[in-house]
């Protein structure tokens, strides 16, 4: 009987591996990786998930497989703990933010494609719009390789959770009114022009409230003359709760439009880790991770590309797809490689012709087009039978 609990033990956590081994690769090079993820209490014992070296683990496990290029992370609430994390992750870089309150923000990059400029609180003279104290945290990034964004802003977010009682949960609502006020005014003074992404855990859904079906405290950040866009509303109009528990969209991720130029159309994805991750909710976290994808090409040549009003149609696409222009008379020499750079196809085709793509497997590929109005052209096409 004495050796019976070993081997139990043993067989949870081969199970837990086996789990871990399965969580895909997101990271590409020829993409670039956002993602936020609430940690629900990492670090703190006898909040979130009862074993803490278990969660511990989960997370390192995800991150180190997912091979994300950027993390913002909400509910850090052991600031020692998480260093020790990042001990395990020599090739990412972090910022911690310094505010108050025990549930931090932290955002973490790769350093060989990110130095760090810059972090700091935002909107600390404004309490009354972010009544826990939970200020956002801006980290500022330099890219070290050449991806046509000199400078990369990223606001982390971890807004007033809907809890208490009625007057409690109205008071909440109103903080996450003001904290989208603030933030409106903040993004429209500074970072209009620049490529920035807000994201995490805004504890509210973009079509109505949580609280009594209010109308949305971020409706005014989706006023049609606002140069933000959140990726995220997908999940609200498809009813996909980015919780474990509810069918309500609360981690959104709002990015400007010189952002949104890279944006890789249809890429924000929710990452379902319970589908790899033995009973995820109890162990790990109460959120799903979020990610988006970004194209790496210098923002010159995408200008030229719209000028032309070049397009790759249907993208994503499943069996086919075509290229057109303002050039309808064009030819064009293309080319599709493969994340390792092998060349899978290379033809000239004429404008509205299919690529046939049945032969290739799901997943990102880089497009290399020449002709008459555009030299070596790269794109990425995203094929998903």
């Amino acid at each position: 009987m004495k050796h019976l609990k070993p081997i139990w033990l043993l067989t949870f956590y081969l199970f837990a591996i086996k789990g871990y081994s399965q969580v895909p690769k997101i990271g590409d090079s020829l993409q670039l990786e956002i993602a936020n993820w609430n940690l629900e209490w990492f670090g703190k014992a006898g909040y979130g998930p009862t074993d803490e070296a278990l969660q511990q683990n989960n997370v390192l496990k995800v991150i180190q497989n997912a091979d994300v290029d950027i993390w913002t992370f909400c509910e850090v609430s052991n600031t020692k703990v998480f260093d020790s994390l990042m001990l395990k992750l020599p090739a990412y870089g972090y910022a911690i933010c310094n505010y108050l309150p025990e549930q931090k923000t932290a955002i973490i990059f790769k350093k060989n494609q990110f130095a760090l400029l810059k972090s700091e609180l935002l909107g600390t003279d404004n309490p009354d719009s972010f009544t826990t104290l939970r200020y956002p945290f801006q980290v500022t990034l330099k890219p070290l390789i050449p991806i046509g964004i000199d400078t990369l802003y990223l606001i982390a977010l971890h807004l007033k959770a809907n809890i208490g009682n009625s007057s409690e949960l109205l008071a909440a609502y109103n903080s996450r009114l003001r904290s989208g006020e603030w933030l409106k005014m903040y993004l429209n003074k500074t970072h209009v022009n620049h490529h920035c992404i807000v994201l995490g855990d805004w504890n509210d859904d973009l079509d109505q409230s949580i609280y009594n079906n209010l109308p949305s405290p971020y409706a005014n950040l989706q006023d049609i003359d606002f140069k933000f866009d959140f990726i995220t509303k997908k999940f609200t109009d498809s009813h996909s709760g980015t919780t474990t528990s509810y069918t309500d969209a609360i981690d959104h991720q709002l990015i400007s439009l010189q952002l949104k130029s890279y944006f890789i159309p249809n890429s924000t994805k929710l990452f379902y880790l319970n589908n790899y991750i033995p009973n995820y909710a109890s162990t790990t976290s109460d959120h799903y991770p979020v990610y988006s994808l970004f194209s790496r090409h210098s923002s010159n040549i995408y200008n030229k590309f719209i000028n032309y009003n070049c397009k790759l149609y249907p993208n994503p696409c499943t069996n086919g797809f075509n290229i057109t222009s303002n050039d309808y008379d064009a030819n064009y020499s293309v080319k599709i490689m493969d994340t390792n750079g092998h060349i899978l196809y290379s033809e000239v085709v004429k404008q509205g012709e299919i690529i046939n793509t049945e032969h290739l497997s799901s997943g990102l590929y880089q497009i290399i087009i020449s002709g008459k109005l555009l030299d070596n052209y790269t794109s990425l096409l995203l094929i998903n039978h």
